[in-house]
């Protein structure tokens, strides 16, 4: 649902009203982090910095598009499930590992794939180079950001997996293809270790065993570390209050920051854009004007992210922003159903024909964790998805001191990278 409201450019006011992070709300703090697509409306050090970017082929936006849609639906599920909770979620992570996914596909199995992903009228080659494009491009984005994407086919060494699908899964999405014995104690932390060394340490475990009806693992890694364009500086961080969802009010360490930056008002919110490195990448924060920001994420979609990112205009802000770092971890088995993808995990009617065309094979989990952390140098976040797939067998102090949304998007592409929420902070 689209985020309708009248607008408040925070360009066009005469003293410009600060994001006001201190006043109590009734539930939960949601945090969406997404790398996502250029708007309209930034500055122009955003617009020339972008110059030398080919712009993106219809198709590729198209699936950078679709991914944005679905990864803004997947954090409204899963939020939904867990109002008072911290939820973050990587849109990228679970989209590349369900396009893995999506290639061992046959028939209605493949379709409903097709359609939780809202990729609806893309051939499956055309998702697959918008993948393998992204896969080269957003790692070298910016000098100043290090974004590391990597994949990986893990399977039982006793059953047999089709050639074709393991070159497909080597060409488009650079995977590690492995065999494993499943039934050796040490295979986990085969696996575990292989997430963990591609998420900076991060993620240090996606599986604690393996299930005896698992035969593969189709594992995304998504890694990100970007310092601020203007860091905050540390002798200026003091202790504040932070009014958490559940009514209670923690003491945690906030951050100020005087700059010029982009920001936007409405009745239902207002943002800000923390820009990283060159400014290719950023943080947009999001605070709700209404008590209840799990209304914020529940009716935020892409057409409200456009209208935010047209709206954003420079003006001068005083920040408060708290230092934080949530870990979470979630199936995703319930959410991605409600997406309209069931079919994949029935065990008596999946269609992995591709992957195997003998056995069964179904999903059993497709398993996500992510971490983030905000601090006065920057911003590391990663994530890592596992799809298991089972055989039958000056102005007013900006103060961020209640639940706010984030975003963390690259400006060129629209690729959509993370989307979570913070509900405590302690």
């Amino acid at each position: 649902m689209t985020l309708k409201h009248r607008s408040m450019r925070s360009g066009s006011m005469r003293t410009p009203t600060p994001l006001r992070y201190g006043r109590p709300i009734a539930h939960t703090l949601a945090v969406v982090l997404l790398l996502a697509g250029a708007g309209c409306g930034l500055s122009d050090e955003h617009a020339e910095l972008e110059v030398n970017d080919r712009p993106l082929t219809a198709v590729e936006k198209a699936v950078v598009e679709s991914d944005e849609s679905f990864g803004l639906r997947l954090f409204g599920a899963v939020n939904e499930a867990a109002p008072d909770e911290n939820v973050v979620v990587s849109p990228l992570s679970v989209s590349m590992a369900l396009g893995m996914a999506l290639n061992g596909a046959n028939g209605e199995t493949h379709a409903e794939i097709v359609a939780a992903l809202e990729k609806e009228g893309l051939s499956e080659s055309e998702i697959n180079d918008t993948y393998a494009y992204l896969l080269s491009y957003l790692p070298d984005r910016d000098n100043d950001v290090e974004v590391a994407i990597a994949n990986s086919v893990w399977y039982r060494n006793d059953f047999t997996v089709e050639q074709d699908y393991l070159n497909g899964m080597t060409e488009t999405f650079e995977a590690k293809i492995a065999s494993l014995d499943f039934t050796d104690p040490a295979a986990p932390d085969v696996i575990n270790g292989w997430v963990s060394s591609n998420t900076g340490g991060r993620i240090p475990t996606i599986i604690d065993s393996i299930p005896q009806e698992a035969v593969a693992y189709l594992i995304n890694a998504v890694y990100f570390k970007g310092a601020w364009r203007n860091e905050f500086d540390p002798d200026d961080t003091r202790d504040g209050d932070f009014h958490n969802g559940n009514g209670t009010v923690s003491t945690v360490p906030m951050m100020r920051l005087s700059a010029t930056l982009p920001q936007y008002r409405t009745e239902l919110y207002t943002a800000i854009d923390l820009p990283y490195g060159d400014s290719l990448f950023s943080m947009t924060i999001m605070l709700p004007t209404a008590d209840d920001v799990n209304d914020l994420a529940a009716n935020l979609d892409t057409s409200g992210l456009r209208e935010l990112d047209e709206g954003l205009q420079p003006s001068r802000a005083e920040l408060e922003l708290p230092r934080f770092e949530v870990s979470t971890g979630v199936t995703l088995n319930e959410s991605l159903k409600a997406l309209g993808m069931v079919l994949p995990f029935d065990p008596d009617n999946a269609d992995f024909g591709r992957i195997n065309p003998v056995a069964q094979l179904y999903i059993s989990r497709v398993l996500h964790k992510t971490f983030v952390n905000v601090n006065e140098e920057g911003t590391e976040a990663a994530a890592a998805t596992a799809v298991e797939v089972g055989v039958t067998s000056m102005p007013e102090p900006i103060r961020i001191d209640r639940p706010f949304l984030f975003l963390i998007r690259e400006r060129h592409t629209g690729t959509l990278l993370f989307a979570g929420k913070v509900a405590l902070l302690s």
